[in-house]
C-alpha cells in the first residue's frame, strides 16, 4: 500500500475517533449552559431573599444569561430550529439587559451643582500615581472612596493632601478615604455583621450641608447580606428627613430584594437622571451594578453617569446635585 494511502487512512481514522468526542463534549456543554440558563431564570425570579438562591443571582446577571443563550445558538448552529430559539431568547434577554441597565435620562446639571463621585479604588493596585491622575481629572467636590489604601492616619493625609491639592482630606480607616472642597465633620463609625462597615460624617460644601454614609459590604458571595444591610438601612433611616447621599460598594446588585427596604426613603441616582450603562463591575466587562449612590428626597439628582477607568475594576459613579426645593421627584415619578 502507498504512503499516500496509509496516510489518507491515517486521517480517516482521526477524524473517526474525534468527532464523536466533538458531539459528545458539544451534548454535555449544551446541557451544562441550560442548567445554568434555568437556575439563572429561578434566580432572577426569586431574586435574593432566600441566601443559596442569592448566590446564583449574584453569580448569573442577565448579561451573562444573554451570554450564555447567545452560546447555545452558537452551539446548535447546525439545526436551524434550535439555533432560531435560542438566538430568539437571546434577542429577548438582550431587550431585558437593555431596559434594567440602560438609561438616557436628560442631563439637568448647571454650573452651580456639587459633584459628587463615589469610587472603589482597588486597594491602589494600578499605582499611586494612575489613581490619583483619575481622581484629579474629575474636578469634583466631594470624592468618597473604599479600598483607598491602609496606613498610618497622618502619613496617609499628606501624602492625599500632596497628590490632591485643594481638597480637605479625611482619613476614616478600613481603606475608606473622604476628599471635600470644603468642611467636615468628625465621623461616625460603623461596623456591621462580618466585616461591612460604613461611616457616617456630615459635611458642607459651597454652604450646603450633606450627610454622607460611606459603604463597603463585604464581597464573600458565600454569606448573607441581609445582616449587614438591615444594619445599614437602621443606620441611614433616621437621616432621610435631611440632604443624605449612600454611596459605597454595596457588592449587591441595585436590584436586589435586599435594598427594598431602603427605598421609601431613598432612590437610586442612576434610576433618577442615569445616563449610559448602568453595571459597575468588572473592569473592562461589568456585568454588575453594585456600587450605588443612593439619595434622600432632600436631594435633587440632576445628572449620573458610570464613568470608564483603567486605574481600578470598578467604574466610579459620578453625579450632580442640589437641593431640592421642588415637589419630591421618585424614581418612579422618572419611569412613568
Amino acid at each position: 500500500m502507498s504512503s499516500a494511502n496509509l496516510q489518507l487512512l491515517d486521517v480517516s481514522a482521526s477524524t473517526g475517533v474525534s468527532r464523536p468526542w466533538r458531539e459528545f463534549f458539544r451534548r454535555w456543554l449544551v446541557r451544562g449552559l441550560v442548567a445554568l440558563l434555568i437556575m439563572g431564570v429561578v434566580a432572577r425570579l426569586a431574586r435574593d431573599e432566600v441566601f443559596g438562591i442569592s448566590i446564583v443571582f449574584y453569580a448569573l446577571p442577565l448579561p451573562l444569561l444573554a451570554g450564555i443563550t447567545l452560546t447555545l445558538a452558537l452551539l446548535e448552529i447546525k439545526s436551524r430550529k434550535r439555533a432560531l430559539r435560542w438566538a430568539v431568547c437571546t434577542g429577548l434577554l438582550g431587550m431585558g439587559v437593555v431596559f434594567e441597565d440602560w438609561r438616557l435620562l436628560p442631563d439637568r446639571s448647571e454650573t452651580k451643582d456639587l459633584k459628587v463621585v463615589f469610587w472603589n479604588a482597588c486597594r491602589l493596585n494600578r499605582g499611586w500615581d494612575e489613581v490619583t491622575a483619575e481622581i484629579r481629572s474629575w474636578d469634583a467636590d466631594v470624592i468618597a472612596m473604599v479600598e483607598a489604601g491602609l496606613g498610618e492616619r497622618n502619613e496617609m493625609r499628606s501624602r492625599w493632601n500632596e497628590a490632591c491639592p485643594g481638597y480637605k482630606v479625611s482619613i476614616l480607616g478600613a481603606g475608606i478615604v473622604l476628599l471635600t472642597r470644603g468642611e467636615s465633620g468628625t465621623a461616625t463609625v460603623h461596623e456591621f455583621h462580618q466585616g461591612s462597615r460604613a461611616r457616617q460624617i456630615a459635611t458642607t460644601v459651597q454652604g450646603q450641608r450633606l450627610n454622607l454614609v460611606i459603604v463597603d459590604i463585604d464581597a464573600n458571595p458565600f454569606r448573607s447580606r441581609d445582616p449587614a444591610l438591615g444594619q445599614l438601612i437602621e443606620v441611614v433611616n433616621p437621616l432621610a428627613n435631611e440632604p443624605t447621599l449612600v454611596l459605597g460598594d454595596f457588592n449587591t446588585p441595585a436590584d436586589s430584594a435586599l435594598l427594598e427596604p431602603l427605598r421609601p426613603n431613598y432612590s437610586l441616582a442612576f434610576d433618577l437622571a442615569g445616563q449610559g450603562y448602568r453595571a459597575t463591575w468588572p473592569i473592562p466587562l461589568p456585568v454588575l451594578a453594585i456600587d450605588h449612590v443612593w439619595a434622600s428626597q432632600q436631594i435633587d439628582v440632576t445628572s449620573c453617569k458610570h464613568l470608564w477607568t483603567k486605574a481600578s475594576d470598578h467604574r466610579p459613579v459620578a453625579l450632580t446635585i442640589r437641593g431640592n426645593s421642588e415637589p419630591v421627584l421618585t424614581a418612579q415619578d422618572v419611569v412613568r
